[in-house]
């Protein structure tokens, strides 16, 4: 009998995933004179595909024995398939844009800034007591920016061309989702999406929920069964099951019946992964915001959000917005003197609702609804889950004494500059951070331009560009302190990154 096409399929589709279980190969393939990115960095930003590739690969083995075996049919085998097809194209995805950000990072003339974003994530994975990784050059070619995290490769993608220390602080969004995956904050993600994906269904849903009635399901255990394992497999058993526990005795559980079940569980696991991805790009910006800073706000804010934006995934720009300053105003608050960052809150919305009222046409009173509301994402919950899993959330979070280091160095070049006097980078004396040089470079551009008649002019300009350079130079400076630091401690050339960091080296645990 000759063999089926879905059997030819999965024979294609397992010889690329058994490809792609070797990463070494991929390396290997690449001539890169000079990126230099040891075999642990390596291993560690690849771990994850290299392990879903080999689950995705033993799906396959597991489905082409069942239809060999006959214990499926066709047509759920073809189900079976198109689902591991679908997994199998993000880790291929991840493949292409890894290799390519490694080719293009080799060579572009921006990759000061790959080192200095390199050594930023290093101050982060330290901080937060996560594993280290490094920075690769990506482009925006899918229309949605926020589609440069990612959950499989270890490696923040900065999306060229906009290499600049001004865009430097948005690489805390990206490492904002390794620290949701990576620590107890995944649970707490979980939490806030079953949440989302309720409400959403019974708001906008209702038959959905009704139709999950009938068939003895309530939505909210179907939710918490999705939000744990993959609807077409481990899911299916485990609802089904619980629907025969709530039939009446004589109840039909037939095959119709099963058919009924399948079909609303794949609506809801449709809003479900729509809501899983919206959150966690809500909570990477609110994660991101606690750990850099204004310097995030200023960045995500002016040269990265759009007021007319609604990405694929249901989440706007606008939420985006009002989460990320929502959470500097709760850094914000003080009990006693002057609030820690000043008027950055205020400003940095007025300048959000003005440039979203010209864009769209409206009155500015009308404009961006939602920086008047409660954000889909409350930050003092936020903090306060970012305190019970981190143990270092003391080193991590940007709090008084930063704001205080990055306020002098800034208020010294915008004095410098009104006076014309030429920028010095500061000697990074002591425990100096990376951040609090981003935050003084921009604490220093926002004071010295905002006066100006034009943001363009020419005056307006060479400052920024004067800014620029001395804050690179004063981010080279803390860089070098830091990787001398690291070689005093052990002089064999590489720190001991401690328990946390050493789990899950070996495999992808």
């Amino acid at each position: 009998m000759p063999r089926t096409m879905l059997q030819l399929r999965i024979e294609a589709l397992s010889h690329h995933l058994a490809q792609a279980q070797d990463p070494s190969v991929w390396k290997q393939t690449l001539y890169l004179p000079t990126f230099n990115v040891d075999d642990r960095l390596w291993y560690m930003a690849v771990e994850k595909i290299h392990f879903e590739a080999r689950q995705l690969h033993r799906k396959l083995d597991d489905l082409a024995g069942r239809l060999d075996a006959g214990d499926i049919s066709e047509r759920d085998g073809w189900r079976r398939y198109t689902a591991v097809q679908s997994a199998s194209e993000e880790v291929f995805r991840e493949c292409l844009d890894l290799l390519g950000g490694l080719a293009l990072r080799d060579r572009i003339q921006g990759e000061r800034i790959c080192r200095i974003a390199d050594e930023y994530i290093k101050e982060l994975s330290s901080d937060t007591g996560r594993r280290e990784s490094f920075a690769i050059p990506g482009m925006d070619i899918r229309g949605v920016d926020v589609r440069l995290f990612s959950t499989l490769r270890r490696v923040a993608m900065v999306q060229f061309p906009e290499w600049s220390v001004w865009t430097l602080p948005l690489v805390a969004h990206e490492y904002g989702h390794v620290v949701v995956e990576e620590s107890g904050l995944k649970n707490y993600a979980r939490g806030l999406t079953e949440n989302a994906t309720t409400e959403e269904i019974r708001n906008s849903h209702q038959p959905l929920e009704q139709e999950l009635d009938k068939l003895g399901l309530g939505l909210r255990p179907v939710v918490q069964i999705l939000g744990r394992g993959d609807a077409d497999e481990e899911a299916m058993p485990e609802l089904m099951a619980l629907r025969l526990n709530a039939q009446p005795a004589g109840a039909d559980l037939g095959n119709p019946a099963a058919a009924a079940l399948e079909n609303q569980v794949e609506q809801v696991k449709a809003v479900h992964t729509r809501q899983q991805r919206r959150i966690r790009i809500l909570l990477a910006d609110a994660i991101a915001t606690l750990l850099a800073g204004p310097a995030y706000a200023y960045a995500a804010l002016l040269l990265r959000l759009n007021p007319l934006a609604v990405n694929g995934d249901g989440t706007s720009d606008h939420e985006r917005a009002a989460t990320i300053l929502a959470v500097l105003r709760l850094m914000n608050q003080v009990e006693v003197g002057p609030p820690r960052h000043g008027t950055v809150v205020d400003d940095l919305a007025e300048y959000w609702r003005a440039s979203s009222a010209a864009a769209q046409g409206e009155p500015a009173d009308r404009a961006a609804p939602q920086l008047d509301g409660n954000p889909v994402i409350d930050p003092n919950g936020v903090r306060e889950a970012f305190r019970n899993q981190i143990a270092g959330y003391k080193r991590a979070l940007y709090e008084a004494e930063h704001s205080m280091q990055a306020v002098r160095w800034g208020e010294a070049w915008r004095s410098d500059l009104e006076y014309g006097h030429p920028l010095v980078a500061p000697p990074p004396n002591g425990n100096k951070h990376l951040r609090e040089a981003l935050n003084a470079a921009w604490r220093a551009r926002i004071g010295a331009t905002q006066d100006l008649e034009r943001p363009d002019n020419d005056e307006a300009k060479r400052r920024v560009e004067l800014l620029e350079e001395v804050s690179l130079r004063l981010c080279d400076s803390i860089a070098d302190s830091r990787r001398q630091s690291r070689t005093t401690i052990d002089p064999g050339g590489g720190t001991d990154p401690g328990r946390a960091q050493r789990v899950g080296w070996a495999g992808g645990g």
